[in-house]
């Protein structure tokens, strides 16, 4: 049932739930820099992995000069050292954002042209599925980036209110078939919708969160887990609340295919917001 809705700065997956993600708003001595400045995060990692180049995409500046960055943090025993895929992002408008694989620490390298210098921020912590931040740099080389995450998500809830809608679309047209194909009563259709709104609750607000802190950012063991959880859900409760009229395989098959059709749906949603955004 995963289907990717994609709009604002980003996207999100509906029954998968919301991906991580980190907005900073970067500013030099107090003025917004909006010229075109790129931003990596640098990971905090237990073994070095300079000269690991395999693992680097050095199509940029600010990569090339971190990829045999290396700094030893002796009170975290680990080595401060650029990501191995993205997120290394444009800064539009003075705002840098990462999505995916975002680590539950960080520092912030960010370069900006007209100075031609690259600056370091202090580690910070990420508390917040969806964050936000403001990093303050200063003439002297100094960088400090504070966190700015409001309490109510605005943005979220939005997405969470789209995912619903468009996946609903999907679901109710595959159970739709198959309620036409045997002949039962189309009043299940409803008790689909609810059992939808329920698992896509649950997985978004609860699991999301939960399985992605528990699985320090792995996306595809989330991405699994979090489909496998869905589909279990959704077999058993429209199964039962439907009086048993078909078996469990029957239910389990459809919620499957429902899935399927979701993900389907939702990469051609992706190219699309990528190709005319």
């Amino acid at each position: 049932m995963l289907l990717f809705l994609v709009f604002s700065v980003g996207f999100v997956a509906a029954d998968t739930g919301p991906k991580p993600s980190a907005f900073v708003e970067v500013n030099y001595e107090g003025l917004l820099v909006e010229d075109g400045s790129r931003a990596l995060m640098l990971w905090c990692w237990k073994e070095s992995r300079v000269g690991d180049r395999d693992l680097y995409r050095l199509d940029d500046s600010i990569r090339t000069s971190f990829v045999n960055f290396s700094e030893y943090d002796s009170v975290k025993n680990c080595y401060w050292e650029m990501s191995y895929s993205w997120p290394d992002e444009n800064c539009e408008k003075g705002v840098c954002s990462f999505h995916y694989m975002i680590p539950s620490e960080f520092k912030l390298a960010v370069f900006i042209p007209s100075l031609n210098e690259t600056f370091i921020s202090n580690s910070i912590l990420r508390n917040n599925f969806d964050s936000t931040y403001e990093m303050n740099i200063y003439s002297d080389g100094s960088a400090i980036i504070e966190e700015t995450t409001p309490f109510f998500n605005l943005f979220i809830v939005r997405s969470f209110l789209l995912a619903i809608s468009a996946t609903l679309l999907s679901e109710l047209l595959v159970w739709l078939i198959f309620l036409k194909r045997r002949g039962l009563s189309l009043k299940i259709l409803w008790k689909v919708a609810l059992a939808n709104i329920l698992s896509i609750s649950i997985l978004w607000f609860v699991l999301a969160v939960a399985i992605n802190a528990i699985l320090n950012d792995t996306f595809m063991i989330w991405f699994i887990l979090g489909e496998l959880l869905v589909i279990i859900f959704e077999m058993f409760l429209i199964r039962y609340w439907s009086g048993k009229q078909f078996s469990l395989l029957a239910s389990g098959i459809v919620c499957l295919i429902a899935n399927i059709l979701s993900i389907f749906l939702g990469y051609v949603i992706l190219m699309i917001r990528f190709m005319y955004g």
